[in-house]
């Protein structure tokens, strides 16, 4: 698996659908750069600043882009004719997507450092106050954690759009599901029982500004995060080519082999 997973690694250089990560990072720092020049008699400091980062990369931007890359990077396969070639050998289909899912993690996990990386540069010098070391070092954490949490509820989303070609029904599906969580996710319980935005919620920042954070529901949130794992990791085991299938139930139809 190992082998598998780096090879994926290395032909996703190739793929420009690599770039909508690291895109995706920068347009929830710019947003949040944004919002923070409106006079509404709020402070935008570090902590909120990063947490309105946060919280648009993974209920906004992160469902579509991670459905839109894990998609297209199987469907390249097909249409490259590699797929059919790739399962002829010891390989499933079961295991390739599994290699799939393990890179495109991997991938989110170099993003959301880039993504640190572009608020340390972009808010301290755009006039944003309350940068600290502590601060720093827990806006890491904070987008690491929240930004995989997202990346392992949607789990079940990936593994069964995989499965068809085409990509777009699916990240708009992954999309809303994200936006629905964002626009009912203000301070109240579906911030928790949505899987999606349940990871933004990890966080305690100091005075109880920017992320929120409740305690007494935490095992809420990892409740409904064990069942989205739990079913991702069922559709993975009985996921298969559906397009060869539905190929090959056409043929038959018409009679030919």
């Amino acid at each position: 698996m190992g082998n598998l997973v780096w090879a994926e690694l290395k032909k996703n250089r190739r793929n420009l659908w690599l770039a909508v990560l690291p895109l995706a990072m920068a347009l929830a720092v710019a947003d949040s750069r944004y919002v923070a020049t409106a006079r509404d008699g709020v402070t935008y400091d570090w902590p909120l600043v990063v947490s309105n980062t946060i919280f648009l990369a993974a209920t906004y931007l992160l469902p579509a882009c991670l459905t839109l890359q894990l998609t297209q990077s199987m469907q390249a396969e097909r249409d490259n004719r590699t797929l059919p070639c790739l399962l002829v050998l010891p390989m499933s289909f079961r295991r390739l997507l599994a290699g799939k899912l393990l890179a495109e993690g991997i991938w989110l996990a170099a993003a959301s450092v880039l993504e640190w990386l572009i608020a340390l540069a972009v808010f301290p010098c755009t006039g944003i106050p309350g940068l600290s070391p502590a601060g720093a070092a827990t806006a890491l954490a904070a987008m690491l954690s929240a930004n995989l949490w997202t990346y392992l509820a949607l789990l079940p989303l990936l593994a069964l759009a995989a499965q068809w070609p085409g990509s777009g029904t699916a990240a708009l599906v992954a999309f809303f599901w994200g936006a629905l969580g964002g626009l009912l996710s203000n301070r109240s319980l579906f911030l928790h029982l949505n899987p999606l935005s349940a990871g933004t919620a990890l966080w305690r920042w100091e005075a109880g500004r920017g992320l929120f954070f409740d305690s007494s529901r935490l095992g809420l949130s990892l409740s409904g995060l064990a069942v989205a794992v739990a079913l991702g990791v069922l559709a993975v085991a009985a996921a298969r080519d559906r397009a060869s299938v539905r190929h090959r139930g056409k043929r038959r139809r018409h009679g030919r082999p």
